[in-house]
């Protein structure tokens, strides 16, 4: 989610402080606990998140797909 629409949230009290803060956090990097995922990279370097996969279990993998997928899901309607 883009800063501007959560602060005009916060702003039209649609989203807490708590959850303005956590969108703010989550919009830096998303910690999944065995892997940071980082969405901001693409604007801030012109590419996409790279996952380095090697040595992760296929669960983890699934988890760190879809949460790429789901942040991404605008960008990749028409796609599937």
């Amino acid at each position: 989610m883009e800063i501007k629409t959560i602060l005009e949230q916060l702003q039209q009290s649609k989203m807490t402080l708590e959850q303005a803060e956590k969108e703010i956090k989550n919009n830096q990097y998303e910690d999944l606990g065995y892997a940071k995922i980082d969405h901001n990279r693409k604007e801030r370097l012109g590419v996409g998140e790279v996952v380095f996969c090697q040595g992760k279990p296929d669960k983890f993998l699934s988890k760190i797909y879809n949460t790429i997928f789901k942040e991404n899901e605008e960008e990749n309607e028409g796609r599937i």
